[in-house]
């Protein structure tokens, strides 16, 4: 089991009293201790080793273009979600991760209050808040969803959206902002992007360049 741009993005703050952001937080945790996606290993049960990156584009319909300037790290693994694909820039304080979740390897323990467990195709959204928001864990957070037709167009996806924040202590330490960027395809995958920077204006222009290294492939699109 695996757990779980351009800075033109994102567009909106969402501020709150510390009261209700704090409530919102104990929230989003226990939806988070509720859910599991899983990455379930192929064949008939036996114990298999996690797939590897490449094997996770082909399950998704995705196509990759590693960066360029970047140097291969260990990618970054929080306390609630981790990345299968990580890189370093040769100059720029600037990290780029990368995960795949195939909706086909999804499950999950969440159950709502009628008693109905939800189809893995329609949680995107809530896995995408709850990551954002356990990755700041409560500071200021900036979101932006893209208009369906740009979602296709730069991604090759049904839904895509980002949102900017100011990294949480312990979580994804070394780096003051994190930008989270993902994407969706009803029956294929949900992708992470995850950009780490200092500085906002040094890493602009790289990170719109390389915003959709990550995207659908275009057959699938079409």
């Amino acid at each position: 089991m695996m757990t779980f741009v351009s800075c033109s993005v994102v567009t909106s703050y969402r501020t709150g009293s510390k009261a209700k952001m704090h409530r919102k937080q104990k929230a989003v945790k226990a939806f988070l201790a509720a859910l599991v996606i899983a990455l379930l290993a192929a064949g008939d049960g036996a114990a298999e080793a996690p797939p590897t990156f490449e094997a996770l584009l082909e399950e998704g319909g995705l196509d990759f273009t590693a960066p360029p300037e970047m140097e291969a790290v260990t990618p970054a693994r929080t306390p609630f979600f981790a990345f299968e694909k990580g890189f370093r820039h040769r100059e720029l304080k600037l990290e780029i991760h990368y995960a795949i979740r195939p909706i086909a390897r999804m499950e999950t323990t969440h159950v709502d209050a009628h008693g109905a467990v939800p189809e893995p195709n329609y949680l995107y959204t809530m896995i995408f808040k709850s990551l954002a928001s356990r990755m700041a864990e409560g500071t200021r957070t900036q979101r932006r969803d893209y208009e369906a037709a740009q979602a296709e167009a730069v991604f090759g996806a049904e839904w895509a959206a980002a949102s900017q924040f100011e990294t949480a202590d312990g979580v994804l330490d070394g780096y003051d902002y994190g930008l989270l960027l993902a994407i969706h395809k009803a029956d294929h995958a949900d992708a992470f992007t995850l950009f780490l920077f200092d500085d906002l204006k040094a890493v602009r222009a790289f990170v719109n360049a390389n915003v959709n290294a990550l995207r659908f492939r275009m057959e699938d699109a079409q």
